[in-house]
């Protein structure tokens, strides 16, 4: 007897892209004839028949790797939503997830391999940002702006016992920079000084450092604080005022923990002769472009004041351009 040709409720959910035929006497069928009852055999048959699925994969692993790398890919994401779920597919699975690193394409393997601390970005522009600085230094940056991947890098430890897996957090960035070597002090903490009078309406703080890429001029950093600040104030230019009233109490509790900053490469060319520029309105028109291009190259999102600060500011280069050539 053709009971149903629907096998779902005697497979597990995550095993969704298998097809099962299945011959049996042991299951007792509805009255209807188009289903089996939910009783404690179902339940035994369903973990055995999710115990087999699970030693096959493993197999595979051993004896047909290619065939699992294919299934892995093909079926990406359901893969990794099941492997922060259980932990033999977990083990089963992650060293064929690929990831997205500093490094590039990395494999699970390699991280499982890779006997240095593992430091992930919870955003894509994020990472985007700053994992040429990462590649600089030889060290190892995951994008985790991708869904599941966090989840996936922090149970790590079920695989390699030691491994260190940590969030970049902004201090962290801070150390990794280096301190400038500067041929005239004085001039570099004149536009250090230019820079924080310049941003200070933005509420972010300037420093010197020095990192590749050196065709980098500036990084913008913020903790989790400034982020959800930003957010706020970005949602406030939006809302009606009944709404915008709300959003600045909401504010009002992040503004004491929110740190941001633009970090000036003092290897790059471009600052190099701005601390050479005399001229205060050029050079504060330098640094607030700088400034907007850093947030659009983080991918932060921009407020309308910083927008038009970049529309005004353009329009002000291309006139003295103009001027100068007349």
């Amino acid at each position: 007897m053709l009971l149903t040709e629907d096998g779902a409720r005697l497979l597990p959910k995550w095993a969704f892209f298998l097809r099962c035929f299945l011959n049996t006497d042991g299951l007792r069928p509805t009255a209807s004839r188009e289903d089996f009852y939910e009783d404690e055999v179902l339940l035994r048959a369903k973990e055995e028949l999710s115990d087999c699925i699970v030693q096959y994969l493993q197999k595979l692993s051993q004896d047909n790797d290619s065939l699992l790398q294919r299934i892995v890919r093909t079926h990406r994401l359901a893969v990794q939503s099941v492997a922060v779920e259980d932990d033999s597919l977990y083990r089963a699975f992650f060293p064929y997830l690929t990831f997205e690193t500093s490094f590039g394409t990395c494999t699970g393997s390699d991280l499982i391999r890779y006997d240095g601390e593992i430091t992930y970005t919870h955003f894509m522009d994020e990472f985007r940002q700053v994992s040429a600085i990462f590649l600089a230094k030889g060290a190892l940056l995951v994008n985790a702006g991708y869904t599941y991947v966090r989840q996936l890098l922090e149970r790590l430890t079920l695989l390699r016992p030691d491994a260190v897996v940590s969030a970049l957090q902004m201090q962290e960035l801070d150390t990794m920079l280096e301190k400038p070597q500067l041929s005239d002090p004085a001039a570099a903490l004149c536009l250090l000084a230019e820079s924080n009078r310049v941003l200070q309406p933005f509420e972010c703080e300037a420093a010197l450092k020095r990192f590749e890429p050196l065709e980098l001029p500036v990084l913008y950093t913020v903790n989790e604080e400034a982020l959800l600040l930003r957010d706020i104030r970005n949602s406030m230019e939006q809302a009606n005022p009944l709404f915008s009233g709300m959003l600045e109490a909401f504010a009002g509790e992040y503004h004491s923990d929110a740190v941001a900053k633009l970090y000036l490469n003092t290897d790059n060319p471009l600052i190099r002769r701005m601390m050479t520029v005399h001229n205060e309105e050029r050079l504060s028109c330098c640094i607030e472009i700088l400034y907007v291009q850093a947030l659009l190259t983080g991918g932060y999102p921009m407020r309308n004041h910083e927008m038009q600060l970049l529309n005004g500011n353009l329009l002000r280069l291309l006139d003295w351009s103009l001027s100068e050539d007349n």
